[in-house]
């Protein structure tokens, strides 16, 4: 497989959180032209609520944009102040820290961090499951079955604010 280009890597780069590294659009948000905002503009926020100095990122290396849901929790940071809410925040960043390194034309997308969690995180910042090789050749358990029903029951409810 061939290696990836600058392009394609910044513009990965380009639709990723700063501080989640989720999209910072989800699809919908982009239906409504809606545009991210701006780490820049924010970064007395981000630095409060998140422990992110952005002042000292480098353009190559970190996205430049955050998305609406980290948006909404500096908003929530700076009216509460809840140290709960704070911590939460702030391993978030530390969750997605790895994620930020500088272009390498010597590796494939598949292996650059940036892509792959480009290609890994859908428009609606859930996790995509990477296709595997292998196959059940056996119809699931009933035990297989609860759990997974278990499983989707839990993943499709929203947390209630």
């Amino acid at each position: 497989m061939e290696n990836h280009s600058e392009k394609q890597h910044f513009d990965c780069l380009r639709e990723l959180c700063r501080t989640c590294g989720g999209r910072a659009l989800t699809h919908k948000q982009k239906q409504q032209k809606r545009k991210p905002y701006k780490c820049f503009d924010h970064k007395n926020d981000i630095l409060l609520s998140f422990g992110v100095c952005i002042a000292s990122d480098d353009m190559g290396i970190h996205p430049s944009n955050f998305c609406h849901s980290c948006f909404d929790k500096t908003r929530h940071i700076k009216r509460h102040s809840y140290a709960g809410t704070i911590q939460n925040a702030r391993q978030l960043v530390k969750n997605s820290a790895h994620l930020w390194v500088p272009y390498d034309r010597n590796i494939r997308a598949e292996d650059c961090r940036v892509c792959e969690r480009y290609q890994t995180t859908s428009l609606d910042n859930r996790n995509v499951a990477k296709p595997t090789t292998t196959f059940q050749t056996s119809a699931p358990s009933v035990t297989e079955t609860l759990e997974l029903r278990t499983v989707v029951c839990v993943r499709d409810t929203k947390p209630h604010h």
